[in-house]
């Protein structure tokens, strides 16, 4: 902010002091322009932190739903019920009893329900839209945005799964005005796909700013795109009038007259535009503060951040029931410090970036990836034994040197795997499995120093 507010005082002075000059040959002064892209950057970073504020949301929301889906006794009773070994009026009385109970922990669920074959079990809040079984069976593994008349919904479907059987669905309605940030000057809407706004760019004109597009249209400006992983449209807008504000009538009035231009100019530059500008990159950086403080997704691999791990951690108790196994893998980058020494550490990052994205690939939908701190990564495989993750790992570590072939570096892992379960010490677990890592890794360094000695 004191980089701009600073840029802005030179404008003054500059505008002010060659003015005359400019009047007489008929140039109209730059300071317009430099403040209008000045305003439409200022307007591209509090769109990014509407659409990150949602995609935070959607993302969390697909997590939760997961959670509630990979339930081990929601998962038993279910599958007792498909193979004939639970009367529909048993299973109904369960759901009914512990369904409204368990969606009450979770927060914005307007309407949930869970169900098997053709009938709901149990239901939490009020319905708001009507569907048909076949819909939600041709939905597992998706989301919907659900138009409402006070606002937006997403809906979540997921399969309740038992031995790769679907034996029920789950499906959930959150509500998205809780992740829309409150402003005056700026909207967001929100489509179910692009054909709506094709107007957009149809009839506004496309303006590239500092790398990012925005459409440009008589009454205002729109910046367009599409949330990560699904088909969810936003448009997020701010009228031309709270954007430029005076600028442009500031400028006009400085041709009129040479001595009362330079006069009003300083009043209204000082009062309006550097006050202004200050306002909304104040505005700014609070609502950027906002998100990074509520920010799950960790900006640079994608991975949960270390914030959510934490919240995970606190709540793993009330988690999961009885029943619930998992393994834990504890990963560590070697030799990235080396990388980043020899290269730099964009490199380091890179290697970060792109090992992460190949690690998510290879997970499934119902596994947790952690960014615990700085080359240190935790995965959480659900219904995964421990001869099973070690298969996982290696193959990781094997797709990962083979990817960083062409590489003037070699990058691998080394990892340590614990089980986990219900009830276990998540702490304890956690040291387990990293004890395991730095063993491998001393592995590693050993045979590097034996292969080197001899």
């Amino acid at each position: 902010m004191d980089g701009l507010l600073k840029r802005i005082k030179v404008f003054l002075i500059t505008f002010i002091t060659l003015l005359s000059l400019l009047t007489i040959f008929g140039i109209y002064s730059p300071l317009s322009q430099t403040i209008e892209k000045e305003k439409r950057m200022n307007f591209i970073t509090a769109a990014e932190i509407y659409r990150d504020s949602v995609q935070s949301f959607i993302t969390i929301s697909l997590q939760d739903a997961n959670i509630i889906a990979s339930n081990y006794d929601t998962k038993q009773m279910m599958k007792g019920y498909w193979e004939g070994n639970i009367s529909q009026a048993d299973i109904t009385a369960y759901f009914t009893a512990s369904f409204p109970t368990n969606m009450a922990l979770f927060d914005y669920v307007v309407y949930a329900e869970i169900g098997t074959n053709n009938f709901p079990l149990s239901t939490y809040g009020s319905p708001v839209e009507t569907y048909t079984y076949q819909d939600i069976i041709f939905d597992f593994y998706d989301h919907e945005l659900i138009p409402l008349d006070t606002g937006y919904v997403l809906r979540v479907t997921y399969p309740v799964t038992m031995n790769f059987t679907n034996v029920g669905y789950l499906m959930i309605y959150f509500d998205l005005s809780s992740a829309v940030l409150s402003s005056d000057n700026i909207t967001l809407n929100l489509y179910k796909n692009d054909s709506f706004i094709q107007s957009v760019y149809a009839e506004g004109k496309r303006l590239e700013v500092d790398g990012e597009i925005i459409y440009v249209h008589d009454e205002h400006v729109d910046y367009v795109g599409a949330f990560n992983g699904n088909q969810i449209f936003y448009v997020i807008s701010m009228t031309n009038a709270d954007l430029y504000g005076n600028t442009n009538s500031i400028v006009k009035y400085a041709i009129l007259g040479l001595m009362l231009v330079i006069f009003l100019a300083f009043i209204v530059f000082n009062t309006s535009v550097y006050q202004k500008a200050g306002s909304i990159i104040q505005e700014t950086n609070l609502l950027k503060d906002e998100i990074t403080q509520i920010a799950d997704i960790d900006s640079l691999t994608g991975a949960f951040s270390r914030s959510y791990f934490d919240r995970y951690a606190a709540a793993f108790e009330q988690r999961y029931a009885d029943g619930w196994v998992a393994s834990l893998i504890m990963i560590d980058f070697d030799n990235l410090k080396a990388i980043n020494d020899t290269y730099g550490h964009l490199a380091g990052d890179t290697v970060l970036q792109n090992i992460s994205k190949l690690i998510q690939e290879s997970l499934r939908a119902n596994d947790l990836f952690f960014r615990f701190g700085g080359d240190e990564f935790v995965v959480i495989l659900e219904d995964c034994e421990r001869e099973l993750a070690e298969k996982i790992a290696k193959r990781l570590n094997v797709e990962i040197q083979k990817a960083s072939e062409s590489l003037p570096y070699v990058v691998s892992i080394s990892y340590g795997i614990s089980m986990l379960s219900h009830d276990s010490n998540l702490k304890k677990v956690i040291h387990e499995a990293d004890v395991q890592m730095y063993l491998d890794k001393k592995q590693k360094n050993q045979k590097d120093y034996d292969l080197f000695d001899v």
